[in-house]
């Protein structure tokens, strides 16, 4: 392909609302393209699978000193595809909803659960040119168990 460059920005916020109220989120920009390449026709062009905008906002409530439960709005905007640079077909953006619970049932353990894709939305993951566009369609919901034990 050549040099990719990738440039951009991301804007992030994190803090307390309130006693109970946690919030993390942040924005990001990126412009990724070809810089340099065997086929002058290429400079200037996305390289492929990269949203240029994405974003989550995160909010945890703090239910009682040992219990918390929090959900996250994830989203990026359209995906161009390619082998390596990006090329006309496409892949739309979208929005996902998670969650997590935390609870700590005594100080040295922390069980979290989380669920991803709450909804059980379909989007795709990437889309790939060969000789017709192909898309990887992301996992649906899912859900991890973690113990944390401090010893």
């Amino acid at each position: 392909v050549g040099t990719l460059r990738s440039q951009g920005f991301e804007f992030s916020v994190a803090g307390n609302l309130t006693d109970r109220i946690e919030l993390f989120g942040g924005y990001t920009f990126t412009d990724a393209t070809i810089t340099e390449s065997s086929d002058p026709a290429n400079i200037g062009r996305r390289f492929a699978n990269i949203p240029r905008h994405s974003g989550s906002l995160m909010l945890t409530y703090l239910v009682t000193s040992r219990l918390q439960v929090g959900g996250q709005v994830y989203a990026q905007d359209r995906l161009y595809g390619g082998t390596q640079l990006a090329g006309t077909a496409s892949v739309p953006g979208y929005a996902r909803v998670d969650a997590v619970v935390r609870w700590r049932p005594i100080d040295a353990l922390e069980l979290r659960a989380n669920v991803l894709n709450v909804f059980d939305q379909t989007y795709y993951d990437a889309i790939y040119r060969s000789s017709s566009p192909f898309a990887y369609i992301a996992p649906g919901r899912s859900a991890t168990l973690t113990a944390s034990l401090r010893y």
